[in-house]
Order: structure tokens, then sequence, then C-alpha cells
């Protein structure tokens, strides 16, 4: 099990009161499902560790499934003192067991401005993958050859007419590449990626069809 956090704006520097964004991706890299707790603890300047601000328990996860939730905002208090923060988000049996973490720095700046935020609320993030979509409608998705070098194609059945994206991932959850975003006809589709560029290892692609998500493995051998 795997976590990641990505501010959507470096340096991250806030005012007392404000806040800020970022995404967040959650990945089980196991072939087996899975389910675990989230967790985010604040380091505070001065204090140490605080927290958990949130957590969410028994997030549910498929065999090598990534889950992801964009634009989370993190409150900061109008409470909080100046100084250097340290954001953390923890995945796995809470509160002891930590399989992975992910963290980033934030800045209360000094400042006779004061926002509005009252306490360390955090709005969409990992509460949205408390409850993973379930697929209604089913979708065949494989690739082949696999493994493969350097090309493979990836086929698939959309059950209707309507928009599809295809994104590529690598082994850490970054997304490198999108082969299709747009409207496509109900029926079989294929489309061939080419990983000439990229080095040897496991690769992940993420099919979106309308509000059902499916995601698969496949490994890049040169």
């Amino acid at each position: 099990m795997a976590i990641y956090m990505v501010p959507n704006d470096v340096p991250v520097e806030v005012p007392p009161g404000g806040s800020f964004s970022f995404d967040g991706i959650l990945m089980n890299n196991t072939p087996t499902p899975y389910s675990t707790d989230v967790w985010i603890m604040i380091s505070v300047p001065g204090y140490g560790l605080f927290g958990p601000v949130q957590q969410y328990n028994n997030i549910p996860m498929g065999e090598y499934q990534i889950l992801h939730t964009d634009d989370a905002v993190q409150d900061v208090p109008a409470y909080a003192p100046a100084g250097d923060y340290t954001y953390i988000a923890y995945c796995g049996d809470y509160p002891n067991l930590k399989t992975d973490s992910s963290y980033f720095g934030f800045t209360v700046t000094p400042t006779n401005y004061i926002g509005n935020a009252s306490d360390w609320n955090l709005s969409g993030g990992f509460a949205s993958l408390s409850n993973p979509d379930v697929p209604t409608e089913y979708v065949s998705v494989s690739n082949y050859p696999n493994p493969f070098n350097a090309a493979t194609t990836i086929n698939f059945t959309n059950p209707s007419d309507g928009v599809v994206k295809l994104d590529i991932y690598n082994l850490l959850g970054r997304k490198i590449s999108t082969l299709i975003n747009r409207t496509l006809s109900a029926g079989e589709h294929s489309i061939t990626w080419n990983g000439a560029d990229y080095s040897s290892g496991i690769y992940y692609y993420k099919l979106t069809v309308g509000n059902n998500v499916y995601t698969k493995r496949m490994t890049l051998l040169k």
C-alpha cells in the first residue's frame, strides 16, 4: 500500500485563517484486495506532532487499484502560530501500523491579515476515498503483450457512448501519459502505448468510463 500527496502550489505559504490545497493518491500495489486506514498529522512548530486532524477508516482497495483525490483544501486556523509546519499523511492500521507515509512542508506567514478559518478542517481529500464508486457496468479491459518491449496494446469495451479517459501511471502513482480523453462510441476499442522512452518496470493503466474506474498492471521489460 502506498500514499502520496502533492501540493498544488509551492512553496506552500498561508496566512493564519487561510488554506492550502493538494492532490492525493492511494495505491494498492499488491495482487490482493486490501482495506486501509488513512490519517493526517501535522508537525506544529514549538509543539510537536498534532492530530490526527482527519482520519478515514477501512478504505476498500481492489488489487492494484489506484484512488485519486484532487484539490483537497486544508484550512489553517486563525490561532495557528507563524512558522514552518509539516503536513503528513499515513496509511495502514491506525494508530500503530504505518504501511506508508507522504509529507510536505508549509509555512504559516507572520501577517496582520487573518483569514476566516477557525479549525484544522479538511474539505474533500481522502474523505472521498472512504466510499469509492463501485462499477455499475461491466467493462472488459486488458493489454497484450504483457510483459512487453517496448509497446503494448490496451483493449477495452465501452458499454455505451460516452467520455472515456485512459491514463498511464508509474509505480510511484504519478501520471506520465494520457492516451485517451474524449467521447467514444459503444463497442470494442484499442490503443497502443509505446514505452520506448521509459525505463523497465511496473506501470499501471487507469481506464475511466463514465463514473466507473478500472486499473490494471503491466510490465515493461527491455
